[in-house]
């Protein structure tokens, strides 16, 4: 894969075995901590245990099916990248031909897989399930930058961008769930398909011209995308509500037994009745 310039310059590249232990476990627990943050934060029917497992391979055979396509980057669009040499045509298209590999790798193969699945019927479904796959992707592709080009690179990574790839893939999940929930808005998949690509696009883009305001655009964009797979989750959890479709902010009690629902879950844990 192509390598990405978002380093730190003044932290060594080469630091002790400690330090990238370090900075890969907190990659790690990062990666635990949203997954946990999502499963803990559903307010609706419990999803399987196997089909959250399945969404996380799926992110294991996004990395695949980009490795194996990794020969489409040995061409003239992807010389100079690295050392920034390239002409800003050229990492244009090599930014757009990487977009397309890895968002496509992301959605297009859980969403063949999920669609029809019972369990795909809620709103917040789209962003926990393309959650779950993008947040292995972006777990080991931050692992492998981390001990091919430093720790520098793996702590930049861990503070800027330990989401982005959630955040490219949350948009094409949400409209496919939301297509799928209420039959709306088909024509907004392919856009959140085609919007991802865009951003991973522009943000690579950013970093591989080495230009002061494209860079800042770059980490505007992910910064942006972090902060919005929280508040994208959040709506989803609104609207799910709106539609009946898990709890609100205010059913604190089973209607049915009247017991307390702190968790404000969709059905009762004691007499499994809809609350």
């Amino acid at each position: 894969k192509h390598k990405k310039l978002d380093t730190i310059d003044t932290i060594p590249e080469h630091g002790d075995m400690l330090f990238y232990l370090l900075i890969i476990g907190a990659q790690i627990l990062a990666a635990v901590w949203f997954i946990r943050y999502v499963i803990i934060h559903d307010r609706g029917s419990k999803e399987p245990r196997s089909a959250i497992r399945a969404a996380l391979l799926f992110g294991l055979l996004a990395l695949f099916l980009v490795t194996i396509t990794s020969f489409l980057q040995e061409n003239q669009f992807f010389v100079g990248l690295e050392d920034g040499t390239g002409t800003l045509s050229n990492m244009f298209i090599a930014s757009i031909i990487i977009g397309i590999i890895e968002e496509t790798a992301k959605s297009i193969p859980l969403a063949l897989w999920i669609y029809k699945k019972p369990f795909f019927n809620e709103l917040t479904d789209g962003i926990f399930y393309f959650g779950m796959s993008g947040i292995v992707f972006a777990l080991i592709e931050n692992i492998e930058y981390t001990i091919s080009d430093g720790t520098g690179t793996g702590l930049t990574r861990l503070i800027m961008t330990p989401f982005l790839h959630i955040g490219f893939a949350m948009v094409f999940g949400f409209f496919l769930a939301r297509y799928k929930v209420t039959g709306k808005s088909k024509a907004l998949v392919a856009l959140g398909l085609f919007g991802a690509i865009a951003l991973h696009a522009l943000y690579d883009f950013g970093l591989f011209s080495h230009i002061g305001w494209l860079m800042l655009l770059s980490s505007v964009i992910g910064l942006t995308l972090n902060i919005g797979v929280f508040k994208l989750y959040r709506y989803a959890q609104a609207e799910d509500a709106k539609l009946s479709l898990s709890a609100d902010g205010t059913n604190h009690f089973c209607r049915s037994c009247g017991r307390p629902n702190p968790d404000h879950t969709l059905y009762c844990i004691y007499c499994g009745q809809h609350t």
